[in-house]
């Protein structure tokens, strides 16, 4: 879809040759940057790896070391005959600190009872074309808050992706159904990163 391929060059990716050591308790490996963003980054690498694998990661900079933590987003399989123009490897979404402090401490975040479920890829590309990409949001609500409220809604995304907060105003109370329609905060963060998920 256009409107994700023009959302997704926010966060493109550049062409980035760097060596880059990952690990984690059960396993070690090496390989090289492809390409690289705020996001994530494509490393090539003959190491057989599993979507959703969390790793640390190096990167040897000329500047100095890089450390970053990640999940293995997708993984790309090339075969032998083709290998000497084309590598193996993985793509890699950075985790936020916020993130990582989570994972580390099983901490569930707060938010204000509001829930939206998208872990249906198809279901979270409509809701991005409707909705998102023009900055908002309709979340359903038994118990709708007040218009000019200022909340943070759990969205939860499709594997492994988990979930995100987004914050927003409401801006509108719908009866039927019944829910909220939100004015998105920092909505260019968040339609990169979706749009990302929805063109993997």
């Amino acid at each position: 879809m256009s409107g994700g391929r023009e959302d997704r060059r926010k966060t493109a990716r550049r062409r980035c040759r760097v060596r880059v050591r990952f690990w984690n308790d059960e396993l070690e490996g090496s390989g090289f940057t492809c390409d690289i963003s705020s996001s994530g980054m494509y490393i090539e690498t003959d190491m057989k790896l599993e979507q959703g694998t969390r790793l640390h990661f190096e990167l040897k900079l000329e500047t100095g070391d890089f450390f970053a933590e990640g999940v293995i987003a997708r993984t790309i399989k090339v075969p032998r005959t083709v290998r000497p123009v084309m590598k193996p490897g993985v793509g890699v979404r950075f985790m936020d600190l916020t993130e990582a402090i989570r994972k580390v401490s099983n901490e569930t975040p707060p938010h204000d009872g509001l829930e939206l479920d998208l872990t249906d890829l198809a279901k979270l590309a409509t809701v991005y074309v409707r909705d998102i990409k023009r900055g908002g949001l309709f979340v359903p609500s038994d118990k709708p808050p007040e218009i000019d409220s200022t909340l943070t809604i759990r969205v939860l995304l499709p594997e492994p992706h988990g979930f995100i907060e987004v914050r927003g105003v409401v801006i509108h109370v719908m009866e039927d159904p019944s829910g909220v329609a939100i004015n998105l905060l920092e909505v260019d963060q968040l339609r990169g990163k979706l749009a990302a998920i929805i063109t993997e």
